[in-house]
């Protein structure tokens, strides 16, 4: 019997030696006999209608073996991608505005890297050729990057069901306590910050490997997934319409996800699809462009926040107002991170008895956000840690000794914010002390003048 996990205690990994040795095996090691392989024809445009398509040079190129339009996915009944969020109202109770997601294009484009259609064929270099033979015009329309820009009147609209590219508005926290607090208290800073864009660029692409035995009416798909049950739910009965047990998902070995390869992405169904289509498997492997251009992005967030302290500098309040980018889309989750996954972890480990937290997502014409490493929680210790620091330098105060001031107590454990988040243990000003012991804070002065003088 294998001794028990023991906190404190390093533990030996069992898992690295066939890594180490080149033993792993990753979505594009998975092969099938008789495989064919996709190709995608994408937006170049950020928003665009699509006035022309002609695919019948594709269909006709040596070793093609399926084309697929936007109007022909939507002829074959498929249903769009939902979103999963568990935020899904309004702060006054009305839902949330989610439009339609469908895993190929039809009039309009809204980002670049939208795939406009499907291309398979008996090789990927031949499938890629056969992508370049489509004939495709566009009618460019303004396009917007930025959420607080897409939120203003004047803004280029992406969706109908979406007025002013509002997808939804978020309110958390005691309102009245923190008003109160700002109006009364002796000091208050407010900042601005930019929680900007990034990707995960994990060291795999994104992959995925579809087959359909007919005699069993059974999908196989092989996916480099973080996220196997509830992807399988929604790929089989929310897009191809079938019951889950149609579907068997599988995860391989995954080089890198960090969220990124939780989502619901178009390909899935779309090589399930052209496997059934061909009665072949169908494999698809993500060139580096196409990760940049279409895994899903996280964090892009722009939030203004106030901090209220009292003369001795206490912390009597914090205020956050955010508007968060979803992209074109609203994503597997996306309007989650930016709305309770950014409230739930606000004021961090200060002892702040009023917060509140506002939040706004915003279609833009970008690739979407979805949950990336924290799914909000870093952006909250962002929000945090940037006003606490900026109130140090303005105010005049030691930045240690002002959070050191703060820091919840440990006697107070269990500590339940303003947010709901119940604390149940820890001790953050041991935590702290330690922390500064570590990093040799008293030391940094020396270590900079050092570095100058090199």
């Amino acid at each position: 019997m294998n001794a028990p996990l023991r906190f404190g205690k390093s533990q030996v990994r069992v898992e690295d030696q066939r890594f180490l040795t080149g033993q792993g095996r990753y979505i594009d090691d998975v092969d099938m006999p008789g495989q064919a392989h996709a190709a995608l024809l994408r937006s170049p445009y950020a928003h665009a209608r699509v006035t022309r398509l002609d695919v019948a040079a594709a269909r006709a190129a040596p070793g093609v073996l399926l084309v697929v339009t936007g109007a022909e996915w939507l002829a074959a009944g498929y249903g769009a991608i939902p979103c999963r969020s568990p935020v899904r109202k309004f702060r006054d109770g009305s839902a949330f505005k989610e439009p339609a997601r469908h895993c190929l294009a039809t009039d309009t484009v809204r980002q670049v890297g939208e795939p406009v259609a499907l291309v398979v064929a008996e090789t990927a270099e031949g499938a890629r050729r056969a992508v370049q033979l489509i004939e495709i015009e566009f009618d460019p329309l303004p396009a917007v990057t930025d959420p607080v820009a897409a939120l203003r009147p004047d803004a280029p609209q992406l969706w109908p069901v979406a007025p002013g590219n509002l997808c939804v508005d978020f309110e958390l926290g005691n309102r009245a306590e923190v008003d109160a607090a700002l109006a009364g208290a002796k000091h208050v800073v407010r900042l601005r910050v930019v929680n900007n864009r990034l990707t995960a660029v994990a060291m795999e692409p994104r992959g995925v490997l579809g087959a359909y035995d007919k005699a069993a009416d059974l999908y196989t798909l092989w996916d480099s997934s973080q996220n196997i049950h509830s992807n399988r739910d929604i790929i089989a009965e929310a897009i191809l319409k079938v019951p889950a047990a149609k579907l068997r998902h599988v995860a391989p070995d995954i080089g890198g996800g960090f969220g990124v390869k939780n989502s619901v992405y178009p390909e899935q169904a779309l090589v399930l699809h052209a496997a059934k289509a061909i009665g072949r498997p169908v494999k698809w492997i993500a060139d580096r462009s196409e990760s940049f251009l279409t895994d899903a992005h996280g964090r892009d967030q722009v939030s203004d926040i106030a901090l209220a302290l009292d003369a001795d500098g206490r912390f009597t309040a914090l205020s956050v107002d955010t508007v968060g980018n979803l992209g074109a889309w609203c994503g597997t989750m996306g309007p989650f991170t930016p709305t309770g996954g950014s409230a739930r972890t606000q004021g961090g480990p200060y002892a702040l008895a009023a917060m509140v937290y506002t939040a706004k997502a915003a279609f833009t014409n970008t690739s979407q956000t979805d949950p990336y490493r924290g799914a909000g929680r870093p952006e909250a210790t962002f929000h945090i840690e940037r006003i606490v620091e900026y109130a140090a330098r303005k105010l005049g105060f030691d930045p240690i000794e002002l959070r050191r001031r703060n820091l919840i107590p440990a006697a107070s454990m269990p500590w339940k914010t303003p947010m709901g988040l119940v604390i149940d243990s820890g001790d953050f000003p041991r935590v702290f002390e330690q922390t500064l012991e570590l990093a040799d804070y008293q030391g940094f002065a020396a270590r900079k003048a050092t570095a100058r003088k090199a």
